[in-house]
């Protein structure tokens, strides 16, 4: 499987980002990476306490959606990055798609 890193950008949708992760996980990611937007609802000590694996980046301020989506995608490794809102949920096996298109 081509390795690839999902990259998440949240600012106070604690519940959302918890769904999120649920269903990124079991695509078997390389690297997870979180940037929050300097949430007040408990966001980055969700992701600290449930989701070790997460790298987590807590801005102390809100940069706004596109720069914190470049810091989110810059701190990824791999060759290739998926790049998510907090509220989406991946369906079963979405990451075979990113494997397949790798191949081209």
């Amino acid at each position: 499987m081509t390795p690839f890193a999902v990259a998440i950008v949240n600012y106070n949708t604690r519940e959302h980002l918890r769904a999120c992760l649920t269903t990124v996980q079991p695509e078997a990611p390389s690297e997870m990476v979180v940037v929050d937007n300097a949430s007040s609802d408990g966001s980055v000590e969700m992701v600290q306490a449930n989701y070790p694996r997460v790298m987590l980046c807590a801005n102390k301020v809100n940069l706004g959606y596109g720069p914190a989506a470049n810091q989110a995608v810059a701190r990824c490794t791999t060759k290739y990055a998926l790049l998510l809102n907090s509220d989406t949920l991946l369906p079963h096996n979405a990451c075979l798609l990113l494997h397949i298109f790798s191949i081209f």
